[in-house]
C-alpha cells in the first residue's frame, strides 16, 4: 500500500502550524514535494512538525531534505519537531543523532527514543598527488567517523602547506552524516583557506548533497569550488586550475 505526503496549516495562538505527514517510503523521490511545502513561507515564528506515523522507511536523502528544512526553519526563528517515529526511522535518527540538532525529537505515542552512542560508522579514504589532496567518502557517517576523518584531513593537508594545493571530494559513494557536520564542514573549510588550500572540486551523486554542502563553501573567500557529477570532469578541471594533476 502506498501512503504519500501530505501536510496541513493550522494557526495556534497567533502561530503558524504546518505538520507534514511523511509518506511510507520517505526518500529522495519525495523531494520536489517536500520542498515546495516550505520554499514560499516567509512568516516569522512558522512551527514545523514532521509526523513520521506512516513511514517504515527513511532514508539518508530524507535526513538531508529534513537538514534543509531546518536551514529554511532557522531563518524564520521557526521550530521543528518530529513526532511518531517507528523502528527503523527510529534507529536512523539514534544513529545519525539528529537529536543535537532539533529542539525536541518525540513520539507523540507513549514511547521511549533512546538516543545511544554509537561506533565510528561509514568509511573514507585520504591520499595525495603532488598538491592534491583527494578524499573519498563511503557509505553512511556518524559523527565519530567525521571527527577521525577530518583530523586525517588536516594531519595530512599538513604535507603541503609550503605551496598552494587542491582538494578533491568524491561523494559519489557516500550516504551522508550527521546534523553538526555541517559546522565541522565549516571549520574545515575556513582552516583549509588559512592553510593554503587555492581549488576545490566536490563529486556529488545528487542535488540534495549539493544544497547541503553549498552553504559550507560560504566559508571560501579565496578559494574557487566547484559541483561536478563526475571524477573525470572534476579531476580536468582542477588540472587547468592549478595544473596540478
Amino acid at each position: 500500500m502506498s501512503i504519500p505526503l501530505t501536510y496541513t496549516v493550522e494557526n495556534t495562538d497567533n502561530i503558524k502550524v504546518i505538520r507534514i505527514v511523511a509518506p511510507i517510503d520517505f526518500s529522495f523521490n519525495w523531494y520536489q514535494k517536500f520542498r515546495d511545502v516550505y520554499k514560499n513561507e516567509t512568516n516569522i515564528g512558522t512551527k514545523y512538525i514532521i509526523d513520521l506515523v506512516n513511514t517504515t522507511l527513511l532514508s539518508v536523502s530524507a535526513l538531508a531534505m529534513i537538514l534543509l528544512l531546518k536551514d529554511h526553519i532557522d531563518s524564520l526563528k521557526g521550530e521543528l519537531t518530529l513526532v511518531n517515529p517507528k523502528k527503523q526511522p527510529l534507529e536512523l535518527l539514534n544513529i545519525s543523532k539528529f537529536d543535537r540538532i532539533f529542539n525536541t525529537l518525540l513520539d507523540e505515542s507513549p514511547h521511549n527514543n533512546h538516543i545511544r552512542a554509537m561506533p565510528q560508522h561509514g568509511k573514507y579514504s585520504i591520499s595525495i598527488n603532488n598538491q592534491l589532496l583527494t578524499i573519498k567518502a563511503y557509505d553512511e557517517w556518524n559523527v565519530e567517523t567525521v571527527i577521525s576523518c577530518f583530523d586525517a584531513f588536516r594531519d595530512n593537508a599538513k604535507k603541503l602547506l609550503n605551496e598552494s594545493w587542491s582538494c578533491l571530494v568524491d561523494l559519489s559513494e557516500w550516504e551522508l552524516g550527521p546534523p553538526e557536520m555541517l559546522k565541522e564542514i565549516k571549520k574545515l573549510n575556513i582552516w583549509s583557506e588559512k592553510n593554503n588550500q587555492k581549488f576545490e572540486a566536490v563529486i556529488v551523486k545528487n542535488s540534495v548533497q549539493k544544497h547541503l554542502l553549498q552553504s559550507s563553501h560560504q566559508a571560501f573567500n579565496n578559494i574557487e569550488s566547484k559541483f561536478f557529477d563526475n571524477h573525470d570532469d572534476a579531476l580536468c578541471w582542477l588540472s587547468k586550475s592549478q595544473g596540478i594533476v
